[in-house]
């Protein structure tokens, strides 16, 4: 029945909507994989990068969940820093 199905739509023209699988989700970064993202950026930005270096960078982090995550994860280490335990 699916082939006749598929015949009939290819004789006139009509065609079924394509879908794209949607992809993976992305596994959070543990701590020490944010620290050494954060310490590129500050190695990017101690050497000259521009705004717009910046925003790449961040871009290349390809979701804004790992911004979010790395923003969460500075706020903690600061956090840690200013109110030792």
């Amino acid at each position: 029945m699916s082939k006749i199905k598929q015949q009939i739509q290819r004789l006139f023209g009509i065609s079924q909507p394509q879908t794209t699988p949607e992809p993976p989700p992305t596994p959070a970064k543990t701590d020490a994989e944010l620290e050494a993202t954060f310490q590129r950026l500050l190695e990017g930005v101690k050497n000259g990068w521009s705004r717009g270096n910046v925003l790449g960078f961040f871009i290349g982090e390809k979701t804004t969940q790992g911004i979010i995550s790395l923003v969460a994860s500075l706020w903690r280490n600061i956090a840690r820093l200013t109110h030792p335990a």
